[in-house]
């Protein structure tokens, strides 16, 4: 496999680059090595995009330093920052020639050129003959490592071996486990010797008297992994993780994470999450900060490294800090868990934008966030309660923000342990909680009664379809929320099968035909289906759930972006709301809204997300959802709540039952006696043919 060389230098300097390439043509030839460099974009392409990306696959660097280097926003700022950052979470070697005379003296890259070695390249040797040396022992030294036997403790195997304590569903992990090729972690610590001989035949060649400067100081060091207690000494040594990860059957994690076992693997700086996680079970925390930053740096939306980055921060600053667990749906399968995923996205992206402004703020105390996975809620979500549980004393554990539909065992065990729990989802919980559980959204039944309201009003009809899914207990309480609240006729309530399209279109086209005059479909469901339905019902006002906002983000495979009708769905928040509640001043004054909180949400927002290309969707980019609102508000609440009671968790719980004229980007944050939201607007959206979302109407709660 050739080993990949990214080239950075300016177009000034060309006629040095062209001479390199001359000499570096053989080994490319024989597949030793590939290079790339700006030159190789293609037209009409995201340039800068490429770019990032190959600086940070490439495992060699080589900057060419000259003035118009130094003088070059690309080559500077762009090209060699992010070297040196990978370089600093040893992901890669950089190597600075200096091609000309100049003053770099400060430079990022100058602590990688030893005072000794400083002459440019055009100084002292010729560069044929130094090039030409160089490239004859880089060859010299992989042949060597061709014959040679690579040592046993750096091939140690990636995946994880099971200990004797360990059953077909628990297992303890090195994150390299997610990579599919079984010889990843061979041909990554291969790579790791070709770099380490490389910088040594350069160091020792002739070379070093004129253009190369390297520092061995920076070598990436690997400490060997723990043995975990009780395996024998046969079984390949693995890493301990803080919390205990088990698995579904399908292969999704459950369990907590503080950074060392990352848990959306589903972005393009997979491989990078991975790596970070690897450093911190090894103990370098600086290591995985700079490697999470290269993962963000990768994808600018992914707010999981974003906090891991930020609780790595707080475990090693001065202050002292609680800690929160944020629940998330990550699994490892397709279907309708795209929505499931796409939500944690959002919620991950509401809690970090709520940690970052808390933390940058002069409190006496940080907030820690911990993220805890839990693929399908009726099975999984129960286990994940006992082990925060468990471990909440020990990590001064004050609060919980989520939990998704299904969830009831599980808020119920919480609750009995006096942990409180703020859920951004509309939630029906039957159970009594003890006074310790408490959401930010509009109630299910809330929702079913604006839509009801909506299509009377708007629509003026009394004939209504419904259509939900039996075992999707979101699905069935929607349905049964609109038909309670539905004073017409109910044509039809219809079951399907989520992921089942076929299903579900066949039963809406000969429901439609059947009757002429049905002009309403409620639809609770989720937006891959919904989009189906789209596509082949006209004629028909389809409206539904909160579910649906996630159209936003679902793939244009699943949801293409144009339907020929349109679609209505309820939501509990929305960016523009205030906006809209503000042109009648006479609701504003009784709300109160703040509209400073919103701003610097909406400005913190587009600063860590709005960075990353998009093309025509801003949703998860520069414009927030209502899950990313929601999930900002809740957090937001305990944030309050610890500046204003008792910081553990009994005071928590007291101080949210007590808020009062609190206000996020939804509107209020206070609740009624039964925890449930209080005086909370429920919003209409539209999404026209084209994808586009527009607020109709908001319902006062």
């Amino acid at each position: 496999m050739p080993y990949e060389v990214v080239i950075s230098y300016a177009q000034e300097d060309r006629l040095f680059y062209e001479k390199l390439q001359a000499h570096l043509s053989n080994l490319r030839r024989q597949k030793v090595i590939s290079d790339w460099n700006n030159d190789d974009i293609s037209p009409g392409t995201e340039w800068e995009q490429q770019i990032k990306s190959r600086l940070n696959t490439a495992q060699i660097i080589l900057l060419l330093i000259s003035a118009d280097f130094m003088n070059s926003e690309l080559c500077y700022s762009t090209e060699m920052e992010l070297a040196i950052q990978r370089h600093d979470a040893n992901q890669a070697r950089v190597i600075p020639i200096i091609l000309r005379q100049v003053d770099w003296e400060g430079a990022p890259f100058a602590k990688l050129i030893p005072p000794s070695k400083d002459k440019p390249i055009g100084k002292g040797k010729d560069p044929d003959e130094a090039f030409t040396s160089a490239v004859k022992d880089i060859r010299k030294a992989i042949e060597d490592l061709d014959k040679k036997a690579v040592p046993a403790s750096l091939l140690e195997d990636t995946k994880t071996a099971p200990t004797a304590s360990t059953n077909a569903s628990h297992f303890q992990h090195t994150p390299n486990h997610f990579l599919e090729h079984p010889h990843w972690g061979l041909l990554r610590r291969f790579h790791t010797l070709i770099a380490i001989a490389v910088v040594c035949v350069l160091i020792g060649s002739g070379f070093i008297t004129g253009w190369l400067k390297i520092d061995l100081s920076r070598l990436p060091v690997r400490p060997s992994p723990q043995s975990t207690p009780g395996a024998s000494a046969s079984q390949t040594p693995i890493l301990q993780l803080q919390f205990e990860i088990t698995t579904a059957p399908d292969g999704s994690p459950i369990g907590i994470s503080n950074g060392d076992y990352p848990f959306d693997m589903g972005f393009s700086d997979s491989i990078t999450k991975n790596n970070a996680a690897t450093a911190l079970l090894q103990g370098h925390g600086n290591n995985a900060k700079a490697i999470w930053k290269l993962a963000w740096n990768t994808d600018n939306t992914d707010a999981e490294t974003l906090i891991y980055a930020e609780d790595e921060q707080v475990r090693e600053g001065p202050l002292p800090f609680f800690t929160l667990v944020i629940i998330t749906t990550f699994v490892q399968r397709d279907s309708k868990d795209e929505h499931a995923t796409g939500s944690s996205r959002d919620l991950l992206q509401g809690a970090y934008i709520a940690q970052e402004i808390y933390n940058k703020g002069h409190h006496p105390d940080q907030m820690q966030l911990l993220i805890a996975n839990v693929p399908d809620p009726v099975h999984d979500a129960a286990q994940v309660a006992k082990q925060i549980v468990d471990v909440a004393q020990k990590n001064n554990i004050v609060g919980v923000v989520g939990w998704p539909d299904g969830s009831d065992d599980a808020i119920n065990i919480l609750s009995k342990a006096h942990i409180p729990t703020v859920s951004p989802r509309s939630l029906n919980i039957t159970s009594n909680t003890g006074g310790y559980f408490f959401i930010a959204a509009p109630s299910i039944d809330d929702q079913a009664m604006a839509a009801v309201n909506y299509a009377r009003k708007q629509w003026k009809l009394n004939k209504a379809a419904i259509f939900y899914d039996p075992n999707d207990k979101y699905s069935t309480d929607l349905a049964s929320a609109f038909s309670n609240h539905f004073d017409g006729q109910i044509v039809g309530e219809d079951t399907y099968s989520t992921d089942q399209p076929d299903q579900l279109i066949k039963k809406a086209t000969s429901l439609v035909k059947t009757t002429p005059d049905l002009k309403l479909l409620y639809f609770a469901g989720y937006p891959a289906d919904a989009s189906q339905l789209l596509q082949q019902i006209q004629g028909v006002h389809v409206i539904g759930g909160d579910a649906l906002y996630q159209m936003a983000h679902c793939p244009l495979s699943i949801c293409p972006q144009s339907s020929p009708d349109e679609l209505y769905f309820t939501a509990p928040a929305f960016p523009d709301e205030t906006d809209q509640l503000g042109l009648n001043a006479q609701l504003l004054a009784q709300k109160n809204w703040l509209q400073l909180t919103r701003d610097q949400f909406i400005a913190e927002y587009t600063t860590q997300f709005g960075t990353s290309k998009h093309v025509g969707n801003p949703y998860g980019y520069v414009r927030a959802d209502s899950d990313v609102i929601l999930a900002y508000d809740a957090t937001c609440a305990f944030l309050y709540a610890s500046l204003n009671g008792q910081l553990n968790p009994q005071g928590m719980q007291q101080t949210l039952q007590n808020m009062r004229d609190t206000y996020g980007v939804s509107g209020h944050i206070t609740f009624n006696s039964d925890g449930s939201a209080n005086d909370k607007p429920v919003l209409i959206l539209r999404r026209d043919t084209s994808g586009n979302l527009h607020l109709m109407s908001i319902a006062s709660g």
